[in-house]
Order: structure tokens, then C-alpha cells, then sequence
């Protein structure tokens, strides 16, 4: 489990995001991604953005919204056409 820092902005690299074949998606948007925070869900707090770094990986850059409550944070894929396995944080008092 990796930590981030409360309310701080983070660029965090995520997937691989895979379609249904097993290929590798390289055109999934931020809308495609979801965070839970203590094991509540919620879309990825706005301007967070998602680009495309390799093979299905994404470059997630979290905003301070994204990061503003401490515990567990889980980023998991939101789209019923791709798959990802999760990545796990915990967010850390400044």
C-alpha cells in the first residue's frame, strides 16, 4: 500500500486497464476511474485528469479534493467494458 499526503495533489500511475479480450485500453478517460475513500464511492473529484502513459497504464493526476480525507483510498475502474485490479492508498495527516 503506497501513502499520499492529505489534501496535497498527486500524479499516481494506475492500471493496466484491459477490455474484455485482455488488450490493453488506451482510450479510457477520467470518467472510467473511481475512487472510495473509507469505503465510500465517488467519481474522481473534478479537474482530476487521466492520460495515457504505456500498455493500459494511466497517469492519474489527483487533485487535493481527491486526497482530502484521511484513511483508505481504493482507485478501481468504473466502466463495465474494461477491467482493472485496484490500487490501494492511505492518506496520511499532513
Amino acid at each position: 500500500m503506497q501513502m499520499l499526503k492529505q489534501s496535497t495533489a498527486a500524479t499516481i500511475l494506475v492500471g493496466p486497464v484491459l477490455d474484455s479480450s485482455g488488450a490493453a485500453v488506451t482510450t479510457a478517460v477520467i470518467g472510467d476511474f473511481q475512487a472510495t475513500k473509507n469505503g465510500t464511492s465517488a467519481a474522481l473529484a473534478s479537474p482530476a485528469t487521466a492520460t495515457h502513459s504505456h500498455n493500459g497504464f494511466y497517469l492519474l493526476a489527483l487533485t487535493t479534493g481527491n486526497t482530502d480525507t484521511v484513511g483508505r483510498l481504493v482507485i478501481s475502474v468504473n466502466n463495465t467494458a474494461q477491467s482493472m485490479s485496484t490500487h490501494r492508498y492511505t492518506v496520511l495527516l499532513a
